[in-house]
C-alpha cells in the first residue's frame, strides 16, 4: 500500500505542510540546504511508493488541472489537421502538469455545458465545429476560452488559419506553371455547416479574386460532394 502524505512527513522530519510543498514544486529552493531538505523528502517518498493525490491537490490548488477541448459531433476527428492540434495541445500541457479533456457538445447545452460550469476544467478551447448554443452559454459562465478557426461570432479569442495567403499561393503557383482551367472541389458536409464555413468563403472568395485579376474566371468552376464523391471523381480524373 502507498504511503500518506502524512507518513512521509513523519519519515522526512518536516511538517505535511512542508512536504507537501516540496512534492508539489511549491517550494522556492533558492538556499542549498532547502534544495536539499527537497530532495531527501522526494527521495523518501519514492522509497516508500508515495503517489500524489490529484483530487486532494487540485482541491488545495483550488483549480482542476485540466484543460476541455469542446467540439460539435465529430468534429476534431474528421480533419486530420485536429490530430495535430490534440496530439500538441496535449503535449504542452501534459509538460505543465495538465490533463485535456475532451468534451463532445452533444445533446442539449445543458448537459456538456455543465462540463464547463462545475469546476472540472480550468479553461477551454472550442474547435469546430462550434456548437450553435455557444455563445449563450458563453453568457453564463465565466471560464477562459479559446477557439481555433470557429466560424461564429461568439466573443471569445480566436485563432484562426491564413486561409487567404494558402489560397493565394496555391493559385499563383498554379498560375506560374501555366494553368489557365481551375477546379474547386469543396466538401459538402450539413452537419458541419461547410459551405458556410469561414474557411470554404475566404478561400473561394481570393480564388475568384485572382482568377479575375487575370482574366481567367469564366474558366473557374468549384462543386460541393461528400467525401467518398470526391474521392471517386479524382481518381477517376485523367492522368
Amino acid at each position: 500500500m502507498a504511503a500518506s502524505l502524512k507518513e512521509i512527513a513523519q519519515a522526512s522530519g518536516v511538517s505535511v505542510a512542508t512536504a507537501a510543498r516540496f512534492l508539489n514544486g511549491d517550494q522556492k529552493e533558492v538556499w542549498a540546504s532547502t534544495a536539499r531538505r527537497a530532495q531527501r523528502v522526494r527521495e523518501i517518498a519514492r522509497q516508500m511508493g508515495y503517489r500524489p493525490n490529484h483530487r486532494a491537490k487540485s482541491l488545495a490548488r483550488k483549480c482542476s488541472m485540466a484543460i476541455g477541448m469542446l467540439f460539435g459531433r465529430e468534429g476534431v476527428f474528421y480533419a486530420d489537421v485536429y490530430h495535430r492540434i490534440i496530439a500538441r495541445v496535449s503535449e504542452q500541457l501534459a509538460h505543465n502538469g495538465y490533463d485535456l479533456m475532451m468534451i463532445p457538445a452533444i445533446g442539449p447545452a445543458s448537459q456538456w455545458s455543465a462540463k464547463l460550469m462545475d469546476g472540472r476544467v480550468d479553461a477551454c478551447i472550442v474547435c469546430d465545429p462550434a456548437p450553435d448554443e455557444l455563445q449563450q452559454v458563453l453568457e453564463n459562465i465565466d471560464l477562459p476560452m479559446l477557439g481555433i478557426n470557429l466560424s461564429t461570432d461568439a466573443q471569445i479569442p480566436m485563432i484562426r488559419y491564413n486561409e487567404a495567403q494558402g489560397a493565394q499561393m496555391v493559385v499563383e503557383h498554379l498560375l506560374d506553371l501555366g494553368h489557365r482551367r481551375f477546379w474547386f472541389a469543396a466538401y459538402d458536409m450539413p452537419q458541419y455547416k461547410s459551405l458556410k464555413h469561414i474557411s470554404f468563403v475566404t478561400r473561394l472568395k481570393i480564388i475568384r479574386q485572382i482568377l479575375k485579376e487575370h482574366g481567367l474566371e469564366q474558366e473557374f468552376q468549384y462543386q460541393t460532394r461528400s467525401v467518398p464523391q470526391q474521392v471517386q471523381m479524382i481518381a477517376d480524373m485523367p492522368v
